[in-house]
């Protein structure tokens, strides 16, 4: 353990290529005095193992795990996982790269960040620095938007090309090039509005950032 505590950020490095959504190492102690280790994690199915890993600490890890675990060890069968939505909506998004849950995930996120930050939400805002950083966040999310977005009309530029569309309904009926070349249009111009809020959000957040809460006897 202390290993795995001196180089925690190494660890962190290497949960994307694991598609390891959460991993949490518990101590147990009998009385005794024999300790085990118990591993909690919620990872993708396709998730890569420390095989191949580019990660130093995985490598080692692996060869202290080999001298440690008991023989005969068994991982425990899950029998109830209880999640509220947008938790398991983020985990799904993270750890399996579907597009469909990961954009969902987005919009069960904004729909919360609206609950959080109602008049009466507890703690929600209590004073110019939460303003502040919700705003930063929302920047980031609003510059994050704009390569999603071309990717999108990217990938049905590629698809029609390759003759994979059809236009089985909507308001291009058996028109493949008009669909995609209007969606590309309204994609792009989505990008560019994109940009524009991450720009207007940030000034906000820039005007912001320099209040705070004032006291009784403090000038307005």
């Amino acid at each position: 353990m202390a290993m795995l505590q001196s180089r925690h950020a190494e660890c962190v490095a290497t949960l994307d290529r694991e598609r390891m959504a959460v991993e949490v190492v518990f101590r147990n102690r009998e009385d005794d005095g024999s300790e085990y280790l118990w591993w909690f994690s919620l990872k993708g199915s396709d998730g890569a193992g420390p095989e191949g890993s580019p990660f130093a600490i995985d490598a080692d890890h692996d060869a202290q795990a080999r001298r440690t675990k008991e023989r005969g060890w068994v991982e425990a069968e899950p029998q109830v996982v209880l999640l509220p939505e947008p938790v398991r909506q983020v985990i799904e998004s993270w750890s399996v790269r579907d597009t469909g849950p990961a954009a969902w995930a987005v919009a069960e996120a904004v729909r919360e960040l609206t609950l959080c930050t109602e008049p009466l939400a507890a703690p929600g805002l209590a004073d110019p620095g939460d303003v502040s950083a919700v705003l930063a966040s929302l920047v980031t999310a609003a510059e994050r938007l704009p390569p999603a977005l071309g990717q999108s009309g990217s990938f049905l530029e590629r698809a029609a090309e390759a003759g994979h569309l059809r236009a089985v309904g909507g308001l291009f009926t058996a028109d493949v090039p008009a669909a995609v070349a209007t969606a590309g249009e309204w994609l792009d111009r989505a990008a560019a509005l994109a940009g524009r809020l991450s720009e207007a959000l940030r000034n906000a957040q820039l005007a912001v950032s320099g209040l705070a809460a004032a006291g009784p006897a403090d000038p307005r």
